[in-house]
C-alpha cells in the first residue's frame, strides 16, 4: 500500500452513482404522479356514481312518465353535469330511462351512464283491492 495514496471514491464513481439516484428518483416521482392521477380518475367516478343514484331516485319519485329528455349542472358538485333521457317501450306502461353523468378530466370529456326501466301505470286502480289483486282474480265481493 502507498502512503501518499488516499481512500475515496473516485470522480467517475460519484458521477455513476449520481446518474443512477438520478433516475430512480424521475422514476419514483412519474410513478407518484400517475398514482395522484389515478386517484383522482377514481373519486371522480365515484362521485359520479352517488349522482348517478341521487338523479335516477329522483325520477323515481314522479308518479307520471313520459317521453322526455332534460339535462343541467349539479349544483354542489361543479364540473359534473346530468342528463337523463325518458322513452317509452313497446309494453304498454314501461318506459326506459338513461341517465348520463358526465364531467372532464386531463382535458377529456368523460362520462358514467345508468339505464333502467320504469312502469308507471296510466290507469289508477279504483279500490286497494284492485291493485293487490292477481290478473285473472275475481273481486272480492264487498261485505
Amino acid at each position: 500500500m502507498c502512503p501518499n495514496r488516499q481512500s475515496g471514491f473516485t470522480l467517475l464513481e460519484v458521477m455513476i452513482a449520481a446518474v443512477v439516484l438520478g433516475v430512480a428518483m424521475l422514476t419514483l416521482m412519474l410513478s407518484l404522479t400517475a398514482s395522484l392521477e389515478q386517484v383522482e380518475s377514481i373519486r371522480n367516478y365515484n362521485t359520479a356514481r352517488g349522482l348517478l343514484s341521487m338523479k335516477l331516485a329522483e325520477i323515481e319519485q314522479n308518479t307520471e312518465l313520459e317521453e322526455m329528455m332534460e339535462d343541467g349542472e349539479f349544483e354542489n358538485h361543479p364540473g359534473f353535469t346530468w342528463e337523463y333521457e325518458v322513452t317509452e317501450t313497446e309494453l304498454n306502461d314501461l318506459y326506459e330511462v338513461v341517465v348520463t353523468v358526465r364531467w372532464t378530466e386531463r382535458g377529456e370529456e368523460v362520462s358514467e351512464e345508468i339505464v333502467t326501466f320504469l312502469y308507471r301505470s296510466m290507469e289508477r286502480p279504483r279500490k286497494l283491492g284492485d291493485a293487490t289483486r292477481k290478473p285473472g282474480q275475481p273481486a272480492q265481493p264487498s261485505r
